[in-house]
């Protein structure tokens, strides 16, 4: 609820009123990572607003061992989001803090909130190596048996939450660590878990947008969606195409108009686009299935004049086979290849009711 509020305050430019909020939070780290927060959504543009960096380092400075450790961790990644040079300087910061920590087990725990982050930062193997660190530390100290059953648990929880917070195929680093821990606490479970987190990861970096389709072909929209998160922005927008396709010819329009969507915003106002043969499998499917409209935008995004125009020569006898024939003479007109255009026109002019 107040990220919403944040969010929305931000968003209508009320910015000075989004601090204001935050500042008014009793709970000193919840009011320090929705400050974080604040940077991240505000961008570059966060150095506008010196109430934000002074509260924060106000805060910082009540911290103390793995919280002051962790908070500066934080801070590192989300001026690393905004674009800020600081960045590197406040995770160095984070990690002296870690291991300067003289209690062990508050270092093992502060080193990996520190690599979490780190993770985040898209520092992989920096991360896995403070990690190890922190999972060596744990595994030395002399512990009553349940308390350490339990550290080791929250840790191998940690790296599972970092590798699903990454959307690369250094993911599996992660899980390979976690799932070390976890048959080592004789938890099978917990360890398949990971074995199954790997392969999806292993799929979408070998496989790319094929391992979307193939699990697709076999309904398995769990996995599809697993998927999309490795691929490239490019390829992720082939894909939700793909899996919209599938939700129409399985009655879910509703959801699949909203992929398409989406898919469109990131084609015609991100210019984040697919390779124009994957944007034209995807309009044959639509134009197979009656989407026309959705069909004439990704023959629209299209580099390739030519492979367009037969796209839009298809389009437009559909449309005059529905009945909609003026519709279907403007989008011929319109068709760049002046051999397509003149065929698409002949056969308009004809009988294309019966194809």
């Amino acid at each position: 609820m107040m990220l919403d509020n944040i969010r929305a305050l931000i968003r209508e430019g009320k910015v000075e009123g989004a601090i204001e909020l935050v500042l008014s939070l009793e709970d000193k780290k919840e009011r320090f990572n929705m400050l974080c927060y604040i940077i991240e959504e505000l961008g570059p543009a966060f150095t506008e607003y010196p109430a934000i960096m002074d509260e924060i380092h106000s805060l910082l400075g009540d911290f103390e061992g793995p919280e002051r450790a962790e908070g500066m961790a934080c801070l590192a990644h989300s001026l690393w989001v905004a674009g800020a040079d600081e960045s590197e300087r406040y995770m160095r910061g984070a990690i002296k803090e870690a291991k300067d920590i003289d209690d062990p087990l508050w270092r093992s725990e502060a080193l990996a909130r520190v690599a979490s982050y780190m993770a985040r930062m898209g520092l992989a193997e920096d991360a896995i190596y403070y990690f190890n660190i922190a999972l060596e530390t744990l595994r030395s100290l002399k512990l009553p048996y349940s308390m350490g059953i339990q550290k080791l648990k929250e840790l191998a929880d940690l790296l599972v939450e970092t590798g699903d917070y990454l959307s690369e195929s250094s993911a599996t680093e992660f899980y390979w660590l976690a799932k070390e821990i976890y048959n080592s606490l004789s938890l099978p479970l917990r360890a398949a878990e990971m074995d199954a987190k790997i392969r999806i990861v292993n799929e979408a970096t070998e496989e790319r947008t094929l391992a979307v389709v193939k699990a697709l072909e076999t309904g398995d929209m769990e996995r599809a969606i697993a998927l999309v998160k490795y691929l490239t922005d490019e390829e992720r927008i082939a894909a939700l195409l793909e899996i919209a396709y599938w939700l129409v010819i399985h009655d879910r329009k509703d959801l699949a108009m909203s992929l398409i969507s989406d898919a469109f915003d990131a084609i015609l106002r991100e210019k984040i686009k697919p390779a124009d043969t994957e944007l034209m499998s995807s309009a044959k499917k639509f134009i197979k299935i009656g989407l026309l409209d959705e069909a004439l935008v990704l023959a629209g995004a299209m580099e390739d004049r030519d492979e367009a125009s037969l796209l839009l020569k298809d389009i437009a006898l559909a449309l005059a086979r529905r009945g909609e024939r003026g519709k279907a003479l403007n989008i011929a007109l319109g068709i760049s290849n002046d051999r397509l255009r003149e065929e698409t026109l002949r056969r308009l002019e004809g009988d294309v009711g019966h194809e």
